[in-house]
């Protein structure tokens, strides 16, 4: 009666949403739903009604747990900004999991500043899509973001292990927390999966600097299992018959595979050589000693329920509680089985003798070894099944990826083989350090020495044959090599024009080596083109500066230039003041070009050029062919790239030649294999390009678009017109900051309009008859890098 009393609009669709909201999501959201209007309709009707048909469906989708908060976040907007409570209601729900409830309502004044300059900016800012956005969404989250510290943490791990280690954000769901304090605190999102750190993306545990503090201890712990060799355990030392090895696996997993209840066996291990590490650590760093006792004062002490567990994990807590704290929980015996409190005080020595000088994984997997009969015995008291690892330990060597388990299966094998021929393996075999810190290599000297080692029979594994596929659409993977999936995958930024500001890592771009095509393109070419291909190649052999330039007549130099010599002596006798330039030099004349050719692959590029009967496809790979050809004959360094795809995260990046390519007949056929895909997300394809010709050391870089038209992705809704402009000019301005020059040749007759404000005077040409891109090519790059 008071919403049809306020607005009858507001009342009928109310009337018609109410029972859905009920059924779907309980009497007390659908009252409060109602409560949100009334309160709506006293103030501005017109909010009311959208509210009426906004709220519903945005309700939905928000987690149950969070929509109360929903409803209370937009009532606050309408009692405080009316104006913006539609955009609150339609774009707050991803700020709910992260801000309490002052957070929310700061945000919310924050996203109203912007609504009445641009309700675009305001619904990206409060997605938290926009990087204004994003960054005050840190700074209203409680704790301390890994972003704040992740480049110092990773210097702090590197200084602690000697080697390069990457610190990286922890994905969701990244692992259990189990019974082990430490781990609980973070809910089980840091782990090591021995080459990189995981870390959570944010510790609120403390919601103050004692969150800075644990980061930097988790790193610490994490690190310690690589600077002190927990990988390097050596299966061949310790007693007894274990399984044969599988690829990519360590002797560790084959340690716990090989005992049969793997969980438990795990959590068993961490609790020695948890205890071997942090004394270890403790000894080498006494301020990180202070950290650790800091960050255990603070943690609790109260001993979780353990008379549910069985004695086996009873056993496997009580040490892991012991091994952190240096005692177990005060009110953990009277919930403790009475076999597994024995087995745990019979175990006390050998946990303590972890902490000695000189403990190594192996006194650890032996210790594991000797308690292993009395654990399994456990196994028998109690009723249902052991839970695998009940402590959730910090390393987790299963997480490695295909390239980490290959390059540790490398080393694996060469140290076996070392063995074999008697020979010491002067590095730890598994990326951990050596034996003696003062002794340490570099694993990237060590990976080194490890190439120029033969695989027994030929090749020691396969990589790019363990690499999965990436989830692309059937269509950009047609044509790439069936062996290989993505060799590279990255992030980027895109820039959204509509709010003035970047959309941070917006696009995901996924590298796809091409295959070789059947030869036929490459002799269509070559019978073609023959005669033009040789008169290229003569041309721009023609243009390869000489090696050593002489010049003379220089008053610094090689030698004596024995010409000015004797003008000096003549003109001394003469009666004249000599020149001093009396020397020659041979000076160093190299062209030192890196230059990309970055073909547009979209559908468009499969239209036939009016009257040739061949497609903008097939003449722009023919122009490419013949560059080629001439780029080569001059000796410059030049890869040859395409791109497509379909959405923001879906950019496919196919690789035909790179720079290390020799220009042979593979990499012809894979240009020839070049085919049209789908759409062309200009941007993203050029920021990866960038990124890539950076890495190639020369003094110019060159980055040659070959587009038939303007920027469009249609897997994206608003990647069109400017936005995909203004996108494209956004990248080519990053590339230009970055010493990249990017020139565009197109085909489109009627892309003047938007490739001048796209790519800037001088840095487009448009060929209006697509047959002439052979011959206009190799002119255009001649004038380019001259």
């Amino acid at each position: 009666m008071r919403l049809a009393r306020a607005d009858g609009a507001v009342a009928r669709t109310w009337l018609r949403n109410v029972g859905a909201v009920q059924q779907a999501l309980g009497g007390d959201l659908a009252r409060a739903y109602g409560d949100l209007l009334v309160e709506a309709s006293e103030r501005d009707p017109a909010i009311a009604r959208d509210l009426a048909e906004v709220v519903p469906d945005q309700l939905a989708r928000v987690a149950p747990r969070q929509r109360r908060r929903f409803l209370v976040a937009v009532g606050w907007a309408v009692q405080v900004r009316p104006e913006v409570a539609v955009t609150v209601a339609q774009h707050l729900a991803p700020a709910l999991e992260g801000l309490d409830e002052d957070g929310v309502r700061r945000l919310i004044l924050q996203g109203a500043a912007l609504a009445g300059e641009n309700p675009a900016k305001a619904a990206s800012f409060l997605r938290g899509e926009s990087g204004a956005g994003q960054e005050a969404r840190a700074a209203l989250e409680p704790g301390v973001p890994l972003s704040a510290l992740q480049r110092t943490l990773a210097l702090y791990a590197a200084a602690h292990c000697g080697q390069s280690v990457q610190v990286e954000p922890s994905p969701a769901g990244g692992g259990e927390a189990g019974l082990h304090p430490l781990r609980a605190a973070v809910g089980g999102q840091a782990w090591t999966d021995g080459h990189v750190i995981r870390l959570p993306a944010r510790i609120t545990t403390f919601q103050d600097q004692r969150d800075a503090l644990l980061y930097r201890v988790l790193t610490a712990l994490c690190g310690g299992y690589l600077e002190h060799g927990s990988l390097d355990l050596d299966l061949s030392s310790l007693p007894g018959t274990w399984p044969a090895r599988r690829p990519g696996e360590l002797d560790l997993q084959r340690l716990l595979r090989g005992l049969g209840h793997r969980g438990l066996a795990r959590d068993l291990f961490f609790a020695f050589e948890d205890r071997r590490i942090e004394a270890a650590l403790r000894r080498d760093y006494p301020g990180l000693a202070r950290d650790l006792d800091a960050v255990r004062a603070h943690l609790p002490t109260s001993a979780p329920d353990l008379g549910h567990l069985r004695p086996a994990d009873q056993l496997a807590a009580l040490l892991a509680q012991q091994a952190w704290a240096g005692a177990v929980w005060p009110d953990a015996g009277g919930t403790v089985h009475a076999e597994a409190w024995r087995a745990f005080q019979a175990a006390l020595p050998e946990l303590e003798a972890m902490g000695q000088p000189g403990a190594t994984v192996q006194d650890a997997a032996h210790a594991l070894l000797r308690l292993w009969p009395t654990a399994e015995a456990l196994l028998g008291i109690g009723v249902g099944a052991v839970r695998p690892s009940r402590v959730a330990a910090l390393l987790r060597p299963e997480a490695r990826d295909a390239a980490a388990q290959a390059a540790d299966e490398r080393a694996l094998l060469a140290r076996d083989r070392a063995r074999e021929a008697g020979r010491e393996v002067p590095f730890s075999v598994a990326r951990g350090a050596p034996a003696s810190r003062r002794s340490r290599a570099d694993y990237a000297e060590a990976d080194d020495w490890l190439s120029t080692l033969e695989g027994p029979g030929g090749g020691q594994v396969d990589q790019a044959a363990s690499r999965a596929r990436p989830d692309l659409p059937a269509t950009l993977l047609e044509g790439t090599d069936p062996l290989t999936a993505a060799t590279g995958e990255a992030v980027y930024p895109e820039w959204d024009a509509t709010i003035g500001d970047y959309r941070p890592a917006w696009t995901r771009v996924v590298e796809l080596p091409l295959r070789r095509g059947s030869g036929a393109f490459v002799a269509r070419v070559g019978a073609e083109y023959g005669p033009q291909i040789r008169s290229l190649r003569r041309q721009f052999e023609a243009l390869r500066p000489q090696e050593l330039v002489l010049e003379r007549a220089r008053p610094h130099g090689d030698a004596l230039d024995f010409d000015q010599v004797v003008g000096a002596w003549v003109e001394r006798r003469t009666g004249t003041s000599p020149h001093d330039r009396l020397y020659v030099r041979h000076h160093r004349h190299r062209r030192d070009v890196a230059v990309a050719f970055l073909l547009d692959m979209s559908s468009s590029t499969n239209e036939v050029v009016s009257g040739g009967g061949k497609r903008i496809l097939e003449v722009a790979k023919e122009a490419l062919v013949l560059t080629a050809e001439a780029v080569a004959a001059l000796g410059d360094r030049f890869a040859v790239w395409g791109f497509s795809g379909y959405g923001r995260d879906q950019v496919a990046f196919y690789l035909a030649k790179d720079f290390s390519d020799p220009w042979d007949t593979a990499a012809r056929e894979r240009v020839g294999a070049m085919s049209w895909k789908m759409e062309n997300r200009d941007g993203a394809a050029i920021r990866h390009a960038t990124r890539l010709l950076l890495e190639e050391p020369a003094r110019e870089r060159l980055l040659i678009l070959l587009s038939d038209g303007k920027p469009l992705d249609c897997g994206c809704e608003r990647y069109t017109d400017l936005y995909a402009q203004e996108d494209t000019h956004r990248a080519l301005l990053e590339a230009r900051r970055r010493g990249v020059h990017a020139f565009c040749i197109t085909v489109d007759p009627h892309s003047r309009e938007y490739l001048r404000p796209m790519y800037g005077e001088g840095g487009y040409t448009i060929i209006e008859r697509v047959e002439a891109l052979p011959e206009r090519l190799p002119r255009i790059y001649r004038r380019l890098t001259r």
